[in-house]
């Protein structure tokens, strides 16, 4: 009889834990199902809101290609009429804070007893220039050999990183260093200058 209680006592246990097992795991199929359809419409919100966003910028763009009272066709517009912008665009396509500072540093190299005269003839000289603003024209070949000897001062030729800064220095920057050799003799130099 004992044994018996014993029995049914232990066969209660298992079936109280089988319960409380199958109860654990219909709530963890729930959460897993629940997260996944919220993860599910989760994605499908953000979907549906990236395609209203799209269409929205393509009826806008649109509009804005159409209507020439759209926003940006009216700062188009704006822009277009504003003095300082015509302006600020004009020196820019003429290059002309270039040559002003090109000029400026001629004179105080040259220091002319008459500076105006001294523009004069510079300014009629770059009429003829292909690029008024290139500082090959304020350049001539002293001043690109002294400069080259300013930076070599080992006397062994300059490295490529030297031969950039010097480069620099005139205003050149847009000339193509060689990075494949160890020295830049003077004549290499002059052939980079040339290549300006």
């Amino acid at each position: 009889m004992v044994n018996q209680k014993r029995a049914e006592a232990k066969a209660k246990e298992e079936a109280a834990a089988k319960e409380a097992e199958d109860e654990a795991a219909a709530k963890l199929g729930a959460c897993a199902k629940g997260y996944t359809h919220r993860k599910k419409m989760r994605e499908e919100k953000e979907s549906q809101g990236k395609g209203a966003t799209r269409l929205q910028a393509n009826f806008r763009g649109r509009k804005e290609r159409v209507d020439p009272m759209a926003e940006s066709n009216v700062r188009k517009a704006r822009a277009a009429n504003d003095p300082s912008l015509q302006a600020e665009r004009y020196m820019r396509d003429h290059k002309l804070m270039q040559l002003f500072e090109l000029m400026g540093e001629s004179l105080v190299r040259s220091k002319p007893d008459n500076p105006r005269a001294f523009l004069v003839s510079l300014l009629q000289t770059l009429k003829d220039a292909p690029d008024p603003t290139s500082p090959l024209n304020f350049f001539d070949g002293d001043d690109v050999d002294t400069l080259y000897n300013m930076y070599d001062a080992s006397k062994m030729g300059l490295t490529p990183p030297q031969a950039r800064e010097a480069l620099r220095a005139m205003g050149l920057e847009n000339v193509k260093v060689p990075n494949h050799v160890d020295r830049i003799d003077k004549s290499a130099f002059m052939n980079l200058v040339g290549s300006a």
